[in-house]
């Protein structure tokens, strides 16, 4: 049950948001991404409270951000987790 949103301008795409779940334990806010030109509207945390609100009943739900990004997430409740993140690449 994956989840996907967007904001539309008419026909034009300006944000998508998408998180990747089991439904139950976990989900991934994979993508939140707001056009540019779209921004400082608040079309961004839209789109976070209704992909939290479609995640209620996950038991956890975290993401991956750039540090000038958290005080966007933790304005939604989001909170810094005391864990290692570890990448694997091909690159």
């Amino acid at each position: 049950p994956d989840v996907f949103l967007g904001a539309w301008e008419g026909d034009r795409l300006v944000g998508f948001a998408r998180a990747i779940t089991d439904g139950a334990y976990r989900a991934l806010v994979d993508d939140v991404v707001v056009d540019e030109s779209a921004r400082g509207r608040g079309i961004g945390d839209e789109l976070v409270r209704r992909l939290v609100a479609a995640l209620v009943g996950v038991d956890e739900v975290f993401l991956r951000c750039q540090e000038g990004l958290v005080p966007f997430y933790e304005r939604h409740g989001f909170t810094r987790a005391r864990c290692v993140t570890m990448d694997w690449t091909t690159r």
